[in-house]
This record gives C-alpha cells, sequence and structure tokens, in this order.
C-alpha cells in the first residue's frame, strides 16, 4: 500500500507526513470540523483543514477519536467531561470483527522447513458452509505454519512441540455484535473493546463444527507425510468438551469494523458519501463505516472505500469550486486534509 498510494506522492507540495504523532481530538466551530489538536514529541498544536478532514484510524482508532472529541452519546460524553459536539450514539456501537480459534496443533514428522523469505506463515486458507442452506460461506479455517494456540489453552493442553503446525478455524459472518467505548477522557488512554466475540449461540455452534472440520481436515490421507500427531486437543472431545475448547481458543482475525456504520437511521456515523451525519467538514474512510463485516479479508475492500472516497472528494471539489473551498494558496508544509 505505501508502494501503491503514499511512495509516487511523497514529493507534492500539500503532503506532510508525521511520524510518531498522536492526533488528541477533532477541532470544531459549531458543528463544522475545522482540523485537528495534534501532539508531536512534547509539543501539542492545532492544525488547521482548509477543506474537509479525513479520519482513517481503523475500526478501532476511528470511534475512539470521534468519541473523544464530542461526536458519539451525549451522556457518555458528559459523564467524561467531554464537550458534546453532536448526539450520534452509533459512534462505537456494531463492533465486528472476525473469530479466530487458535488452534488445533498438529506435530510436523521430521524436521519443519524454515519458510520461504517474506512468508506470513499463514498462506493457506478456505471457506466453508458450518450448515447447509446459508447463502455463502461462513467459515475461514486458516492453516499456520507454526504453533498458535492461546494462554488459555495452554493452561489447559500443556505447552506444545515448536516442530507443529495450526489449523485455525475462523468465523467470517458473526452474528455477533460488540462496542468501543471511552475508558477516559485522557487521549493517551485506550478505549475499552468489547469485542463480544460468541456471545450469539450462532457463533458458538458456528465454531464448534468449524473446529470438528478442522480436526477432520488434519486426519486426511494428505497430510500423512507431514503430519506425525494431533497435539491439541489431542483426544476426542464430547459436546461439553468441544464447547470449552471453542471458548478457550478464540481470538481475533485482527480485522475489526462497523463502528461507524454507514447508512440513514439514527444509529448510523456516516451517511452514503461518509460524511459524519449532523458535521460538516469531517468524513471517516476505514472498515469502520461497513455496516456488515465483509466475508473475509478486510484489507481489500477497505481500499476499495478509499478508492471511492478519493472520487467522492474529486466531485465536491469540482461541484463546489472555488465558492466553498476559497482558501490561501497551500504552502509546502501545510495540511489539505488530515488523516488520523
Amino acid at each position: 500500500m505505501v508502494r501503491g498510494y503514499l511512495n509516487p506522492v511523497l514529493n507534492r507540495r500539500q503532503l506532510t507526513v508525521l511520524l510518531d504523532t498522536l492526533v488528541t481530538r477533532l477541532t470544531f466551530e459549531g458543528r463544522r470540523c475545522t482540523g485537528v489538536q495534534i501532539v508531536d514529541g512534547a509539543v501539542t498544536r492545532e492544525v488547521r483543514a482548509t477543506q474537509e478532514v479525513i479520519v482513517t484510524a481503523g475500526g478501532i482508532g476511528s470511534p475512539h477519536l470521534l468519541l473523544r472529541s464530542g461526536v458519539g452519546s451525549a451522556a457518555d460524553s458528559q459523564r467524561l467531561g467531554l464537550d458534546v459536539v453532536i448526539d450520534l450514539p452509533g459512534v462505537g456501537q456494531n463492533f465486528q470483527d472476525h473469530p479466530l480459534l487458535e488452534g488445533i496443533i498438529l506435530e510436523y514428522r521430521g524436521d519443519m522447513p524454515k519458510p520461504p523469505l517474506g512468508s506470513n506463515a499463514a498462506e493457506a486458507t478456505l471457506f466453508h458452509r458450518s450448515r447447509a442452506g446459508l447463502p455463502g460461506p461462513d467459515l475461514q479455517p486458516v492453516l499456520m505454519e507454526l504453533p498458535v494456540i492461546t494462554p488459555a489453552i495452554r493452561k489447559k493442553y500443556g505447552n506444545v512441540p515448536q516442530n507443529a503446525f495450526t489449523l485455525g478455524p475462523g468465523l467470517v459472518r458473526p452474528a455477533s455484535r460488540g462496542s468501543v467505548t471511552l475508558a477516559s477522557a485522557d487521549p493517551n488512554a485506550a478505549p475499552i473493546v468489547d469485542a463480544a466475540f460468541l456471545r450469539e449461540e450462532e457463533d458458538v455452534r458456528a465454531a464448534m463444527f468449524a473446529t470438528e472440520l478442522c480436526r477432520e481436515l488434519g486426519r486426511q490421507k494428505a497430510f500423512d507425510d507431514i503430519r506425525l500427531r494431533e497435539v491439541v486437543p489431542g483426544k476426542p472431545l464430547d459436546r461439553d468438551e468441544l464447547r470449552d475448547f471453542v471458548r478457550r481458543s478464540t481470538t481475533s482475525y485482527f480485522h475489526p469494523a462497523g463502528t461507524c456504520r454507514m447508512g440513514t437511521n439514527h444509529m448510523c456515523v456516516v451517511d452514503p458519501e461518509l460524511r459524519v451525519r449532523g458535521v460538516e467538514g469531517l468524513r471517516v474512510c476505514d472498515s469502520s463505516v461497513m455496516p456488515t463485516i465483509t466475508t473475509g479479508n478486510t484489507c481489500a475492500p477497505t481500499l476499495v472505500i478509499a478508492e471511492k472516497a478519493a472520487a467522492l472528494l474529486a466531485t465536491a471539489n469540482r461541484s463546489a469550486g472555488a465558492r466553498d473551498f476559497a482558501a490561501p494558496p497551500v504552502q509546502p508544509g501545510d495540511c489539505h486534509a488530515i488523516g488520523s
């Protein structure tokens, strides 16, 4: 992404890239977003936008920034002593992620070969339905070329050999919904993320099916040359034991989404053109705007959202012309629009 999108435009006069910089809040004049407040080292300063502010901090960072800027639940803002800009109760709600189970561990027969240079050790996956009648797959198990287990699984099943690989069940159509909320008004304080993994029984059943599917795959003849034995769980599981295994092994696929959902009802945060509802000069452009998480990895769909946002901004610039966007010429080092 850096090579494809950022490197080709690094020499543009109106672009400044700031590293190791924290955006502490969005700034407003009334209900118009005028820029951002940032901390660069020990210095706090404000950067003003001449046109719009574009927030691209992701499924957790974007709602966190909006919330601590007074864009979100008015009651929560007031409870923490924050000034309310707009009461948008949907900010931070509708959190979705793909649960990944870590994991079913199989000891490698012989010495495992070193992964090729550039490998992320997770280069094989499949899509599958957990039950008949679904319109599409709701599972995405993944093969990981190293042993990966959660602390809860290690506590129950013990340590695993390093010469091993993992079959990790994954869910890509979760029914459960979580939230991102403020723990403090301090911008350095991490938000409270309630992923709500397996809150809905539908997700538990799908995860149990995915676990049985991965164990069955691990027993197939095709693995005979590389699989010595199943280490974890390493024994038959009844339904209660399988349910316990699923809960102990569930973690994140690291695909947070949905917390600034697009739409038109009162719980939606951005409109179909990514503009934050009820304010001016502010858009959100990342996975947080997805009303429903995609059936698979979220990186490529997020790039599509960004491409669409670029087209929307270009159209807005052409339509508004100098009347709305009259401003002094951009000088080197000035920021045209800020993404946190």
